[in-house]
């Protein structure tokens, strides 16, 4: 092991390691997504405090090579109460779930840990209609690592600010009324409902409609259905995330 190391670090997930010790998976601003192996911690109930997504000031031992860092110490900058609202709560655990699954580059590390940490502050606020706040979130990390997916752009004649039908059943990306009634194979697109064309348009701006949607769980599953496809079309790798189909029940 090398010295000791601080870090602001997010924790992701807890895995039980032994009998007394936990696999702390968590994202910290300056060494991104790491797992901490904390020896015995599960044998002192005074120090066994940590809190899934709470936000901490890590003290670690790095590794030599790449591998588990050790714990040392964690002192709470921030604890998020979502456990008392259990919509809130499995949001969050969407945010955390689809950033465990990325491979993040170093130079991306502080804005990513940054993004979270705005999303799940966000979330203290929110009432209802979690999922809107999740689906803003999603978009705005793949602009962030440049692959953005425009919700108010045709992938065909690439207008801006216009309205949008279908989308592409292979990569998702959305397509305008007048390509779709234009091209002569329909069945390369997948037609939207009314609400989730809506629902896209508005995305950008979500906030200002949290309280304003009754979501359909039809429109909650076309949705979700269209981000797992982009991101398997652009990262070449299926996106499961077990928390979104949970939040899915929350809605209809």
């Amino acid at each position: 092991m090398k010295g000791k190391i601080k870090d602001h670090g997010i924790i992701v997930k807890f895995s039980e390691y032994s009998e007394s010790s936990l696999i702390i998976r968590c994202l910290t601003s300056k060494h991104g997504l790491i797992s901490i192996l904390a020896k015995g911690l599960r044998k002192q109930p005074q120090k066994n405090t940590l809190l899934a997504m709470g936000e901490y000031e890590f003290t670690l031992y790095a590794p030599s090579d790449e591998g588990l860092y050790l714990f040392c110490e964690a002192a709470l900058i921030k604890e998020h109460g979502f456990e008392y609202a259990p919509e809130i709560w499995t949001a969050a655990q969407c945010g955390t779930e689809l950033i465990a699954a990325m491979i993040i580059p170093a130079y991306e590390h502080e804005m990513i840990y940054d993004y979270l940490r705005l999303y799940l502050d966000y979330l203290g606020g929110v009432k209802s209609n979690a999922i809107l706040v999740f689906w803003r979130f999603f978009t705005r990390l793949m602009q962030i690592i440049g692959v953005p997916f425009s919700t108010s752009k045709c992938m065909i004649c690439h207008a801006e600010d216009t309205k949008i039908i279908a989308s592409a059943a292979a990569t998702a990306d959305l397509v305008c009324a007048d390509c779709y009634y234009e091209s002569a194979d329909k069945e390369r697109y997948l037609l939207l409902a009314s609400q989730s064309a809506g629902i896209l348009a508005l995305l950008p701006q979500i906030g200002n409609y949290l309280n304003l949607l009754h979501i359909e769980r039809g429109t909650v599953r076309q949705i979700n259905a269209i981000l797992l496809v982009y991101y398997q079309a652009h990262f070449h790798k299926k996106l499961k995330l077990n928390s979104l189909s949970v939040l899915e029940q929350f809605y209809g």
